[in-house]
């Protein structure tokens, strides 16, 4: 398939709002919530607004393997580190992009969380460990998309995942809105 991929947004907001009633209940239940993006601009940004809101009512924002450190390609550091609730890869300078599932093995080596709210590797790996997670896949990434066809996974919210996070607003507003629901 080449050209445009048409994106339905009556889809990406009921996406958006399936994500919120999960994390609303999490919050509701106090349960333990887990956030990680592979991106280091735009959807940290909405997570760190999620998780936010999640703990404001309740949940538990967790935060294993913290800080912890490996060998990663070619001798580069690698190190999980949390930025307001959000778990990212960074080498010791900043947050990289990254589709890998390394970190989250790690992180979920270290302590299990009742819900995961990821992307790419880090939704990919929980989806594997078998923890429930609010996915946001990329409208040319299909594996998460793929899990959901699946049976692994429920709630993927499928949209760009490179604009500026400002645009993900509309999504914020229709998974917070659920808090009020």
């Amino acid at each position: 398939i080449t050209g445009d991929v048409r994106i339905d947004p009556d889809h990406v907001l009921d996406a958006c709002e399936a994500l919120g009633d999960r994390l609303a209940a999490a919050a509701d239940r106090g349960e333990a919530v887990l956030a990680a993006s592979g991106h280091p601009t735009g959807h940290d940004l909405l997570y760190r607004e999620l998780v936010r809101l999640a703990a404001a009512r309740g949940a538990r924002i967790i935060a294993p393997a913290d800080g912890a450190t490996w060998e990663g390609p070619m001798g580069v550091v690698a190190r999980v580190r949390y930025f307001d609730g959000v778990a990212m890869l960074t080498d010791d300078t900043a947050p990289k992009h990254t589709h890998s599932p390394d970190a989250m093995t790690r992180i979920l080596a270290d302590g299990r969380p009742d819900l995961v709210l990821a992307d790419h590797g880090f939704a990919g790996a929980a989806i594997a460990h078998g923890i429930e997670t609010l996915s946001v896949a990329d409208v040319n990434d299909p594996a998460l998309t793929v899990a959901k066809a699946l049976g692994l996974t429920e709630v993927v919210v499928v949209m760009d995942d490179f604009v500026a996070a400002n645009d993900y607003w509309p999504c914020f507003q229709a998974a917070a809105g659920r808090f009020e629901a």
